[in-house]
């Protein structure tokens, strides 16, 4: 008597009957699940891939420059504070573990003082992408440690690295009927996800939203990233001495709620078309909001943490290049370099990278002017300017 196994409900069916049972979900419980959900969302399956057979390119699909410029970042951190016989680099959204690989292998052939001092903290809920990285790391394995979470992590002497994490945090989705703000929440049709307008209960979106400049129409729409917050009170605590660099998409809150951007920036990402479908086939392709680096700030200080410099890329890494590029002009080195400087002239393009990224520092216990930001003003104040 033969016996059939029963497949395991797919993502779609899970939300379909959450909101059954619960009503409309708002979008950010949808896209948490979407992209999050063990072993079937984007990111916890094997689902998600980067560079060109992937979704996305990211800084670091570029080439090794990427690492080896933060690198150059990372050690000055380091020199600023004494050259401490121990420092922790702890990185949050390392996916396949390229970033940490390239900062790695950088400090182990350019210094060697750096290199000995340094431990490598990843956060990884995920097992899959955890196995990746240490399979990628196993060269470094006696620098290596993971945790499943940041709270999990002793206090942080050192320095703190996020490149493109924020803006893959779960989103609020919100319109203006030309009166108030309505949330956007989720529900299910008979035949498919749609979005329903519901009135505003949550006194931490309310609160957000009141920061937000007031539309002039009706049907603006846009998003407000809420999980941000408790994450970087959470990085407050953590970071005891040292530097915190965060590296993503996003705007300031003036440009980011600019009445030009009256449909939001939330996109989707899938064989490196870029949709706005989001509610359809979810799991299956990536879903990012810019961020709003205004607020992103504001939340930084609240938790303790002095706001110690904002750029673009463009700007950013023509500052944290110097060194690196005056090291390769006095060395008869050249195995690799022509590659080197041809990703860096496609990380520095405004027409590619150059614009689209930004970089927010922020420390505790030092003042320091990192390179990267020399070219640009310092503190909240500045990011309206850099727009």
């Amino acid at each position: 008597m033969s016996t059939s196994v029963k497949s395991p409900p797919s993502l779609e069916a899970l939300l379909k009957e959450e909101i059954q049972e619960k009503g409309a979900i708002s979008f950010s419980r949808f896209m948490e699940r979407a992209l999050y959900e063990p072993d079937i969302g984007y990111y916890s399956s094997r689902r998600a891939l980067i560079g060109k057979a992937g979704d996305f390119y990211t800084n670091v699909s570029v080439g090794a420059i990427f690492g080896k410029i933060i690198c150059e970042q990372l050690l000055e951190i380091w020199s600023a504070m004494n050259s401490p016989a121990r420092f922790t680099i702890v990185e949050q959204g390392a996916f396949d573990g390229q970033l940490a690989e390239d900062i790695l292998s950088h400090a182990h052939e350019y210094n060697a003082s750096f290199f000995a001092a340094l431990t490598y903290r990843i956060t990884e809920p995920f097992p899959r992408l955890q196995k990746a990285q240490s399979e990628r790391l196993s060269a470094f394995s006696k620098k290596m440690e993971w945790i499943a979470d940041l709270a999990e992590s002793p206090e942080i002497e050192g320095a703190f690295l996020c490149n493109e994490l924020v803006d893959a945090m779960p989103v609020e989705l919100v319109e203006w009927d030309g009166l108030t703000w309505k949330e956007r929440r989720v529900v299910w049709t008979g035949d498919s996800f749609a979005f329903a307008l519901h009135p505003v209960e949550s006194p931490a979106l309310a609160h957000r939203l009141s920061k937000i400049p007031q539309p002039q129409e009706a049907g603006y729409q846009t998003e407000v990233n809420l999980q941000f917050e408790p994450w970087i009170q959470n990085l407050g605590k953590k970071l005891h001495s040292g530097y915190a660099l965060l590296c993503d998409y996003g705007y300031s809150r003036s440009n980011y709620y600019a009445a030009r951007r009256r449909e939001g920036t939330l996109s989707c990402y899938s064989n490196h078309r870029r949709s706005y479908d989001a509610l359809t086939e979810p799991g299956s392709k990536d879903i990012t909001a810019h961020v709003d680096f205004t607020s992103l700030a504001e939340s930084a200080r609240a938790a303790g943490l002095m706001v110690a410099g904002f750029s673009d890329q463009h700007r950013f890494l023509v500052g944290a290049a110097e060194k690196f590029l005056n090291r390769v002009e006095n060395s008869d080195i050249t195995k690799g370099i022509q590659k080197d400087l041809r990703g860096l002239q496609t990380l520095l393009h405004p027409e590619t990278m150059g614009r689209a990224f930004h970089y927010l520092g922020l420390s505790r216990g030092m003042d320091i002017t990192l390179s990267g930001f020399r070219h640009t003003p310092q503190g909240i104040q500045s990011l309206d300017a850099e727009d």
